[in-house]
């Protein structure tokens, strides 16, 4: 399927020339067409001057050209055909193993082989044991002769590799000139410590799509490369008691892959996987014995990782016993399909794991250098963007492991008919229509647009607002507007997702206009006025404001509400609407200063501007009080037992009021104290009236 996808490009581009070459011949006939009307209607004393002999040296020229056309469309066709015998054959040849692939999961569960114990097994062995060196021998050979014929594709990747070696040895340099500095450092250094081991993987990853007609023999040296380097690289990241399972998984590995170059021994082919499937079950039940499970680290025995781990190699004894009586009593495809399922889940959990972590390495390498490490929404939030890159790559490496494995064991793309065939259900209504593929497209949707706008809202807040000078509440007015319009895109794009045309919108245009008749108007009057206090900005987060029930500070302006948390504790929800058109005391629009008043009495006789410089005094001391406007203390009148004064001093921080004047009044008392002037109490004169008796008795 893959050659004949590569194969229908070159078809298109034939077919696109052959267009070409079509329509330049029915110019040229036009041509031929004009230029023979032309000579017939020449007067008969001109057949043979010098318009006769240009008209027909031009001719000559036409007909010289439609022929190298045709001669173009000749080559064309030629290579077309070319392209089509090897498109059917890949059609049909594909067809035909569709066909046997469905052939074989329905006999799957029968016995297609004699015992391997039988005479009939053995009578085999004997027939093909000799045939497995000239076999192998012969393999050699194919590989050579293919590195012969691609001898540029294999230096190109010889200088890929030696390109790789040389950046690879020198980020582990630096790798390790900085790797005391930070811990991510020292895990990236772990990636680079092993440059040959690197290149060679990379390499091979990405050139291996250039060799699509390899032989078998020749992959199975690439596959050998790639599963020793991985271990060398994974090495390091791996617990020691881990080693013997990783040794263990890229053996059976390769041994697996050799079963691919003996296909003309199926008998052998069918020892050799007995014998591995023995391997492979004393390695799991020399794991599992306690006296090597008593090596490992007691923390690591209650690692979630390990746990599952033991659950599966548990599972797994019981699947590897099953596979080798299957295949040992004659039921050899069942055998090898559930053996095979166990060991790939096990090499291929091996490598996504080794994959992880050098990913993981990687990437908390790339966040302390430059350029990353300038982003103040990296440097200053490093660790939570760690554990959100770890939940990504672990979610993304255990979706890929079941991808791979369900690839290898041929049940991929059933898998995928069959969630097709979920996703496809739906009901329809009407002319509208809803498939299960629908809804989960417009969630998805509308979750990462969501997603994308908390993103864009932090980055503005941590590096851009951080670096450009604003006014205040500009950033929160601009982050919300951005906010919105991402989650209002977001959401017009899920319908779209959701197979729903825009332009059937106007309809629910009209019906949110009937909706907002009849009830809405007081939600539309909140977001519009929340839309007010976004551009207007009378309000602000972090301003203290006054309302007829309620004084505090605004926590949140959101689409419909605002938060105001008062002194006490409490939060209230206050609608929109009311911060706009209702009257509010906003006591930090344009500041936070705040005027402190501390009233001052003291007994008569004392000198008034001397009760007036000395509350000056203790105000102009406090770190609380600005210079400007500077304090100031009057003689406001004349009480019935002191002589009344107040000091008027504006401090920077509204949220000091209390505490600076408290503050004020003990330093004021005290510096009343030091100067002998003392404070009165309240006095009352009683005067006590004697009437006479006359008076006092009582009426008659």
């Amino acid at each position: 399927a893959k050659h004949r996808e590569q194969l229908l490009p070159w078809n298109q581009q034939l077919d696109r020339r052959l267009d070409q070459i079509r329509a330049a011949i029915e110019r040229l006939d036009a041509i031929e067409a004009t230029w023979e009307a032309t000579a017939a209607n020449i007067e008969p004393d001109r057949s043979t001057g010098p318009t006769a002999t240009r008209i027909a040296a031009v001719r000559g020229e036409v007909a010289r050209g439609r022929a190298t056309v045709i001669e173009q469309r000749e080559r064309a066709l030629t290579v077309r055909l070319k392209l089509v015998d090897p498109s059917t054959e890949l059609s049909s040849t594909l067809e035909q193993v569709e066909t046997a692939t469905a052939l074989r999961l329905e006999e799957v569960l029968r016995a297609q082989q004699s015992p391997l114990w039988a005479t009939v097994s053995r009578n085999l062995l004997r027939e093909e044991w000799p045939m497995l060196g000239p076999h192998l021998i012969g393999r050699f050979h194919e590989s050579l002769s293919y590195a012969s014929e691609q001898v540029r594709t294999v230096v190109l990747q010889l200088l890929v590799f030696a390109l790789l070696v040389w950046g690879l040895r020198s980020l582990r340099d630096r790798a390790r000139e900085r790797a005391e500095e930070d811990y991510d450092l020292r895990r990236g250094q772990e990636v680079f410590e092993h440059p040959w081991a690197m290149a060679f993987v990379l390499t091979i990853i990405a050139t291996s799509s250039i060799h699509p007609l390899a032989p078998r023999s020749g992959a199975f040296a690439a596959i050998v490369i790639v599963a020793l380097a991985i271990l060398r690289i994974g090495k390091p990241f791996m617990p020691q008691a881990m080693a013997p399972l990783a040794w263990g998984f890229i053996a059976f590995f390769l041994i697996d892959r050799f079963r691919d170059l003996l296909d003309t021994t199926p008998t052998i082919d069918r020892l050799i996987f007995v014998i591995e499937m023995l391997g492979a079950l004393a390695l799991l039940l020399w794991l599992r014995h306690p006296s090597r499970v008593i090596e490992i680290p007691r923390r690591l025995r209650h690692a979630k990782f390990v746990r599952l781990l033991a659950v599966a190699m548990r599972f797994s004894v019981g699947i590897l016993v099953f596979a080798i009586v299957a295949d040992l009593a004659g039921w050899s495809d069942l055998g090898t399909l559930v053996g095979s399922s166990v060991l790939r889940g096990g090499y291929v959990g091996f490598y996504l794991f080794v994959l992880y972590m050098i990913l993981q390495g990687l990437l908390g390498f790339a966040l302390v250098l430059w350029p990353l490490r300038l982003l103040r929404s990296i440097s200053t939030h490093r660790m939570l963007v760690r554990r959100r890159i770890d939940w990504v790559l672990g979610l993304a490496t255990g979706a890929l492991f079941f991808t791979v494995l369900s690839a290898q064991l041929g049940v991929l793309g059933p898998a995928m008919s069959g969630i097709e065939e979920v996703l496809g259900a739906g009901v329809s209504l009407g002319a509208l229509s809803i498939s299960a593929a629908d809804v989960i497209a417009f969630g998805l949707t509308v979750w990462f647009s969501f997603m994308l706008a908390r993103l864009v809202d932090f980055v503005l807040k941590e590096d851009v607002f951080s670096r450009v000078k604003t006014g205040r509440g500009v950033p929160y007015a601009v982050s919300g507007l951005v906010r919105y319009s991402l989650i209002f895109l977001g959401f017009l794009t899920a319908l779209a997702a959701a197979g729903l045309e825009l332009t059937k919108l106007t309809v629910v245009a009209g019906g949110l206009g009937v909706g907002i008749g009849f009830g809405l108007q007081n939600v539309v009057n909140n977001f519009v006025s929340g839309l007010i206090l976004l551009f207007e900005r009378p309000v602000q987060v972090g301003d203290t404001i006054a309302l007829t029930d309620a004084w505090g500070a605004v926590i949140r302006i959101g689409i419909r509400a605002s938060v105001i948390r008062t002194f006490d504790g409490a939060e209230v929800i206050v609608p929109n609407g009311m911060l706009v058109s209702e009257k509010v005391t906003n006591w930090t629009l344009s500041d936070k200063h705040r005027r402190v008043e501390v009233d001052v009495g003291v007994q008569y006789g004392t000198p008034a501007q001397r009760v007036i410089d000395l509350p000056v005094g203790v105000a102009r001391q406090n770190p609380n009080v600005i210079d400007e406007p500077e304090p100031k203390a009057f003689f406001i009148g004349f009480g019935d037992s002191s002589l009344n004064f107040k000091l008027r001093a504006w401090i920077e921080g509204f949220d000091d009021g209390y505490s600076t004047r408290s503050d004020l009044s003990v330093a004021v008392q005290q510096a009343l104290a030091d100067a002998d002037i003392t404070v009165p109490f309240p006095q009352r004169d009683l005067h006590v009236i004697n009437l006479p008796a006359s008076t006092t008795s009582a009426p008659k």
